[in-house]
């Protein structure tokens, strides 16, 4: 699982209830004239849009919530509003709402959002495992918990998104999510089922799920990445601090096909999606 998370800073979801199709954006009771906006909207200001459900609710309620958040690596947040018009949707100018911070958007949401992917019509591991994660996860107590449109990732359902920081948590079982919820909660992140944060690169995601594990670092700000560079067609140099204040570090990660046929989606072909390995670990010479 390592390195595999979506690359995602900016993102929008909105509540909508009944099925979802395929492309739950524009396959769902969202009405198309809100979808179609909505989504050249969000491309523009690079946004990723997702539907959500609350678990375990029944009728349509007459307002929806409507979440925005931003995971990048300096001063992540949330902010929420109610909606009751959904018209109202079609007129959200996204990119002035993230270069303003979510400023004049709702107000900052009380807890941290846990996204679960569900989305059966787009895979059907995602229904197959993660609705049982959403309901241990309801059964546990956790708040803050909606199921989602497709988040990427499909074979490694059930999947797990801590927001606002943008962690990607993989294979999470239904036993197993509250115990990665709780860690996120208290600053830390479970190495175990770590896929990656959003805001980074896939190869910078690898290096930071590996130096993690090399040196046993939990906490969610523990590793901070500070450039990478190509060094020829597998290898990458990743620069890193870590809090404890000692030198910068640098990664040399590689990358390679993975010998072993893999399936991307359930219903997808076998392929060889990318593996990442820890070559060296050194402290960054002194300029």
């Amino acid at each position: 699982m390592v390195g595999t998370a979506s690359t995602v800073r900016r993102w929008l979801l909105v509540e909508q209830w009944g099925a979802w199709g395929r492309d739950a954006l524009t396959a769902s009771e969202l009405p198309e004239a809100v979808a179609g906006p909505l989504l050249a909207s969000a491309r523009a200001a690079g946004v990723r849009v997702l539907l959500l459900r609350r678990p375990r609710r029944r009728g349509r309620p007459r307002a929806r919530r409507v979440v925005l958040a931003f995971s990048g690596l300096d001063g992540p947040w949330v902010r929420e509003a109610s909606v009751e018009d959904v018209e109202s949707l079609r007129s959200l100018d996204l990119g002035a709402l993230f270069e303003a911070g979510g400023d004049g958007f709702g107000s900052a949401a009380p807890e941290p959002v846990f996204l679960v992917c569900t989305h059966g019509r787009h895979d059907p591991c995602c229904a197959d495992f993660g609705r049982p994660l959403v309901r241990g996860l309801v059964a546990a107590g956790v708040g803050g918990v909606w199921e989602s449109s497709h988040l990427g990732g499909d074979r490694f359902a059930g999947n797990l998104v801590c927001l606002p920081h943008g962690l990607y948590f993989g294979h999470v079982d239904p036993e197993e999510g509250a115990a990665v919820v709780a860690a996120y909660r208290a600053g830390e992140i479970a190495l175990e089922r770590y896929r990656g944060r959003s805001c980074f690169p896939m190869v910078v995601q690898a290096a930071d799920i590996l130096v993690r594990r090399e040196l046993g670092l939990r906490g969610i700000d523990d590793v901070v990445p500070a450039g990478r560079r190509r060094l020829d067609d597998a290898e990458h140099e990743v620069a890193l601090r870590l809090t404890d204040e000692g030198p910068p570090l640098l990664a040399r990660i590689r990358t390679a096909p993975d010998p072993t046929p893999r399936t991307l989606t359930c219903r997808g072909p076998e392929s060889h999606p990318p593996t990442y390995e820890l070559v060296s670990l050194i402290e960054a010479p002194a300029d």
